[in-house]
């Protein structure tokens, strides 16, 4: 029986090659929006909040994708989807 809170079915639809290179571009991101702003002693990542932001955005890019029967989704949705998680879960947090 699979739990129903198990987000397997992300991994089966985009692999999970795909979940980690996601982290870690939005990780090193971060990293560099910190170091842009000299802010590296203030300005804190938490990567439990950066791995919530990369299931819900694919949970959502699959949604989307199966809602509308297609295989690509445009660059605008992909950008407001993580966008709009990244927001949502606040990954970067004062120190």
């Amino acid at each position: 029986m699979e739990d129903k809170y198990s987000y397997k079915y992300l991994i089966d639809e985009f692999t999970e090659d795909v979940l980690i290179n996601r982290f870690l571009f939005i990780c090193s991101m971060a990293e560099k929006f910190i170091k842009d702003r000299a802010s590296g002693e203030l300005i804190g990542i938490d990567e439990y909040l950066i791995n919530h932001v990369v299931v819900d955005y694919f949970a959502d890019v699959l949604r989307l994708k199966k809602f509308h029967q297609s295989e690509k989704i445009n660059y605008i949705k992909i950008a407001s989807y993580l966008s709009y998680w990244i927001y949502k879960r606040k990954p970067l947090h004062i120190i």
